[in-house]
């Protein structure tokens, strides 16, 4: 029927719109996607790259919405890879929107399951900022010690290496 022809041209047109930069139009169309085909197979996909657009956008509650259930609907044969770039960008989302608790959960969730990910000393740095935000100054002395000892050739190392010294001196451990 109607949506057959429409939903594939409604992503080309969103999908078009976001590589352009109209993130506006692009959003209304991915919504506009989601309201014609909500059960859609590809429906996961329409709901990432809606909360893509949401996040650059700088609608961070609504990107988190949209980003979690995303994920919540990846099939089981989506790459590890793509599923592991949408987990990190909700930490992220999660951390730009002030939701902390909600960000340290969404980054150690990513940390566990994707321990290749490319972003992983990214991650782990943000929970770091996340954990002292929550002032969980042990947890993030430990994000630090992980980014220290896994990552020394990160962009990271220097500045965990620091921060681990100040938050052990400001808890009265002069050793670090």
């Amino acid at each position: 029927g109607e949506t057959s022809w429409k939903e594939p041209a409604l992503f080309l047109i969103a999908r078009s719109c976001q590589r352009d930069g109209n993130y506006q139009k692009a959003a209304e169309n991915f919504k506009q996607l989601l309201n014609l085909a909500p059960q859609s197979p590809k429906a996961y996909e329409y709901r990432s790259r809606y909360g893509e657009v949401l996040f650059l956008l700088k609608d961070y509650a609504g990107a988190a919405s949209e980003l979690k259930a995303s994920l919540d609907t990846f099939p089981p044969t989506t790459s590890a890879g793509l599923k592991g770039d949408i987990a990190y960008k909700l930490g992220q989302t999660f951390f730009l929107a002030g939701s902390y608790a909600e960000s340290a959960d969404a980054l150690k969730s990513f940390i566990g399951q994707y321990s290749q990910h490319k972003a992983l000393a990214d991650a782990l740095f943000l929970l770091v900022e996340t954990q002292e935000k929550l002032k969980d100054f042990t947890g993030a002395i430990q994000s630090c010690s992980q980014i220290i000892d896994k990552f020394p050739q990160s962009r990271w190392y220097y500045p965990a290496l620091a921060r681990r010294g100040r938050l052990s001196f400001n808890k009265g451990d002069y050793s670090a």
